[in-house]
């Protein structure tokens, strides 16, 4: 069987009024993010992404909102 993992994009891109709003739920997806991102690296599951995507996460990711104990993720 072949695995595939499915990420949803809203991880990493979000409304900001939610997040303030959230902001728990927002920061234990973060605390368990860096844990899924390792298994799929040992299990060797591809991560695969339109450039799209990729561009909107780094450029729309709100850093400034993030404390810094989060940054690494």
């Amino acid at each position: 069987m072949t695995l595939a993992a499915v990420i949803d994009p809203s991880s990493f891109i979000w409304d900001n009024q939610h997040f303030d709003a959230n902001t728990s739920q927002y920061y234990n997806i973060m605390e368990v993010f860096p844990t899924i991102l390792e298994k799929l690296k040992v299990k060797k599951i591809p991560i695969v992404m339109r450039y799209e995507l990729l561009k909107e996460i780094l450029s729309n990711f709100p850093h400034e909102s993030i404390p810094k104990q989060y940054r690494t993720f």
